[in-house]
């Protein structure tokens, strides 16, 4: 119903504080509910709804925009919204006490900036160089921002996020691997579609199409992988791993001519590989904190995937309008930055190899498991 754009952009930004709020509360919720043992299927129940509806909702909406207008995907989520809210408040209930907190203002108002900064200045990069001063001054701004953000939560007694957490080792590192498999998720849901649609000229339908088999197997996995790594422990992620790597690398081989079938196939493997390497992570980082900052650790995590998302699909967006310099080059647009991500999924594999290092230097949680170790 948005007569204008700025209207628009106000509403996605109440939709998004609402989402901020329940994910990790969910998060929350579950990681306190089941003990250490089950928690991987906790997270593995929790990814498959986080990761699903954002991977079906590029084939939903292109088979919606192809036959009626793009507002009546807002219209079809309407019901079912206003049905959860009348459940959740008939039959939610608290889990544990409830106590009084503190809002920092300033801190908040630095993150924002942080964020807006950052994402404004990447995406600068389009319209003027790398080495213009108002891309450096507008990044510089965000980066800074950051810095003084990450400052004040030491020095305050309740921080709007406690970035202590990071003095657990395995926490620290796995969130790394977290943050850069996050961001390979949605760059790869926004990147194959315009690969699909402008290198190879197929319709918003058809393209969306290409995404639906992996989501099958991100929904199936997502559940299956919680399993594996309660019995199996971090092993199972590093299998996850070999799946992503390959798609990537398939990713970075595409030519226009590549088949339908080809492009399908790589996404499987991507997201099979998400599937195992994502929320089974966020099970081994957690069962690395102490039970009383969990929450805590839950809200960082759940933050930078967030920015991680966002600034993936800057970034590599960034990269393929740069590179691309007009509509005939727009394929080795594409094809760098899929290079980038195959770069980014060895680095995310090297910080997993790292977050098993240091099991017992800064801080251990007695809630991790033997087969973590």
């Amino acid at each position: 119903m948005a007569p204008s754009f700025l209207l628009l952009v106000v509403a996605r930004i109440i939709q998004a504080i609402g989402a901020g709020i329940m994910l990790p509360l969910a998060q929350t919720v579950l990681l306190l509910v089941y003990s250490s043992e089950k928690r991987g299927q906790a997270m593995g129940i929790l990814g498959l709804v986080m990761n699903v509806a954002p991977a079906i909702g590029p084939a939903m909406s292109g088979l919606i925009i192809d036959l009626w207008d793009w507002r009546i995907l807002f219209w079809m989520i309407l019901l079912p919204l206003v049905g959860l809210i009348v459940i959740t408040y008939l039959f939610i209930q608290n889990i544990t006490e409830t106590k009084a907190a503190q809002f920092d203002v300033f801190s908040f108002i630095l993150s924002s900036i942080g964020f807006v900064a950052f994402l404004l200045g990447v995406s600068m990069i389009n319209m003027y160089s790398f080495e213009d001063l108002r891309v450096i001054g507008t990044i510089g701004l965000g980066a800074g921002a950051f810095v003084w953000f990450g400052y004040r939560q030491l020095r305050l007694s309740i921080p709007l996020l406690n970035i202590k957490v990071f003095a657990y080792g395995p926490f620290l590192f796995a969130t790394l691997s977290i943050f850069l498999i996050s961001l390979l998720l949605l760059s790869a849901e926004t990147l194959i579609p315009l690969f699909a649609q402008s290198v190879q000229g197929l319709s918003a339908f058809t393209s969306g199409m290409i995404l639906m088999p992996g989501t099958f197997l991100l929904a199936l996995f997502s559940w299956i992988s919680g399993l594996l790594y309660d019995r199996y422990g971090r092993k199972v992620i590093g299998v996850g791993f070999v799946p992503l790597l390959i798609s990537v690398v398939m990713f970075s081989l595409f030519q226009p001519t590549t088949s339908f079938l080809t492009v399908t196939v790589a996404f499987m493997f991507f997201m099979l590989g998400i599937s195992i390497t994502m929320m089974p992570q966020v099970a081994f980082a957690m069962n690395h904190l102490p039970a009383s900052i969990m929450p805590h650790g839950t809200a960082v995590i759940n933050a930078l995937r967030q920015f991680a998302m966002a600034i993936g699909v800057t970034a590599l967006t960034t990269i393929v309008t740069v590179s691309s310099q007009g509509q005939d080059h727009l394929y080795e647009g594409t094809r760098n930055a899929f290079l980038t991500m195959a770069v980014l999924g060895v680095i995310s594999l090297a910080f997993f190899v790292v977050s098993n290092k240091g099991n017992n230097k800064r801080g251990t949680s007695k809630n991790r498991q033997s087969h973590d170790v």
